[in-house]
């Protein structure tokens, strides 16, 4: 127990340390001048885009869920991401997932199990809508671009496609095999996964995807809004490649939220697409502030309701092991 505390102390404190100096590296590059001339019109679209990617996320992930035959309200999905996003940043980041599968089941009754396997084919989903925006021609793609997605599509494919043809590929690969046999509760996971996937509704599989993809949509047309707002015209496909690579970056570095490293790294592609750096350093104070503070403060103010709902079961909430239909 202590050495988990103090290897959580570490990871925010680590978080803080790079935060801090990323902070420090944006105030110096940005003209507050220039920050302070955002009407509030322009302030209320950023919100609204906040919020309308948080109904298209939720959207994807209850059409997963109805694809799997246990179907669940947008905003019973919604009001979970946000309280999971709370928990999150109130405590270990690595408690998102679990705490999001626990108010699944609170809200809408959906088995771990079932929550487990829609949030891991989410992420494939998210991998691979990362990988299909890197194709796209820009100024930051580079001849590197293709090739990167290639391979990062080949990967996806060679995962999905030993998951999907089950133990007797997964236990004869090379290497991991006998680790997959012996695994126990991995191996259960990983079989429950590939029934998920392969009784999973083609169609809902399609309308995840789509929204899903649309959440970058508005994510790079209001990043393209707030440039011209400040002054910089930037090239939509440009906005995309940052907001991916930077994810990537904060990702790889570990700390909660890429705090620092995601920031300081989509100010730097920005400028690298055209924006002017006191510009740049604007966008992502900005784009990194509403997309953080708004959906933390939904989240606080959700929680203790979900707790209360939990506590007061509904009628309408079926037991958790029957399915719509059967």
């Amino acid at each position: 127990m202590s050495n988990l505390l103090t290897r959580k102390r570490l990871l925010w404190g680590a978080g803080l340390l790079v935060g801090g100096a990323a902070l420090f590296y944006l105030s110096r590059h940005v003209d507050w001048r220039v920050l302070a001339a955002l009407g509030p019109g322009t302030l209320l679209a950023l919100c609204a885009s906040t919020i309308l990617m948080i109904v298209l996320h939720a959207a994807g992930a209850a059409a997963l869920l109805h694809g799997m035959r246990y179907p669940a309200r947008v905003a019973d999905v919604m009001t979970a991401m946000l309280a999971a996003g709370t928990v999150s940043l109130a405590g270990d980041p690595k408690l998102g997932v679990p705490a999001r599968l626990a108010f699944y089941k609170m809200l809408a009754n959906i088995p771990v199990s079932v929550g487990a396997a829609q949030t891991t084919i989410e992420s494939l989903l998210w991998l691979f809508l990362m990988g299909a925006i890197m194709v796209i021609p820009g100024p930051l793609a580079g001849d590197r671009a293709l090739p990167l997605s290639l391979a990062a599509a080949a990967m996806l494919a060679v995962g999905v496609g030993a998951v999907a043809l089950g133990p007797p590929v997964l236990d004869r690969l090379w290497g991991i095999g006998r680790l997959f046999q012996a695994s126990g509760p991995i191996r259960r996971f990983v079989l429950e996964l590939r029934s998920a996937m392969l009784g999973l509704r083609p169609g809902a599989l399609a309308l995840a995807t789509l929204w899903l993809a649309l959440t970058y949509v508005v994510d790079v047309a209001s990043i393209w809004y707030l440039g011209r707002a400040l002054g910089a015209d930037i090239a939509p496909a440009a906005i995309g490649h940052a907001v991916v690579i930077s994810y990537l970056a904060g990702a790889v570095s570990l700390l909660p939220l890429g705090l620092g490293v995601r920031d300081v790294t989509f100010a730097l592609l920005l400028q690298q697409a055209g924006a002017p750096p006191e510009v740049a350093a604007g966008i992502v104070l900005s784009h990194r502030t509403l997309r953080t503070v708004l959906p933390l403060l939904l989240g606080v103010a959700l929680t203790p309701w979900v707790l209360r709902r939990a506590r007061e079961p509904g009628p309408d909430r079926r037991p958790s092991g029957e399915r719509a239909g059967d």
